[in-house]
């Protein structure tokens, strides 16, 4: 279901640091990059940002490269720390 949490400003500013870090808005939009090597049965991780006064998707199936992978992992780090409130 939908489940809203709030931030604060010292997150958003800390997860913004993260994304410069990972250089996120000039990673590929899909991976895996080949089609053919994409997997049906894989969950996909997709990520969107909207800030910078810009607004990028990144869908990851597998074989995204390390700075990708490092950003997902801390980005559930960080919502680990909020209180998520389910929507009714």
């Amino acid at each position: 279901g939908t489940h809203f949490g709030l931030v604060t400003d010292a997150w958003w500013t800390e997860v913004l640091k993260e994304i410069q870090k990972s250089n996120f808005f000039e990673l590929l939009d899909v991976y895996p990059v080949e089609k053919e090597l994409y997997i049906p049965d894989l969950p996909n991780t997709i990520i969107t940002i909207k800030d910078f006064g810009k607004r990028k998707s990144i869908i990851d199936n597998h074989h995204a490269p390390k700075e990708l992978k490092d950003f997902e992992f801390y980005l559930e780090s960080q919502f680990q720390k909020l209180e998520f409130i389910k929507n009714w």
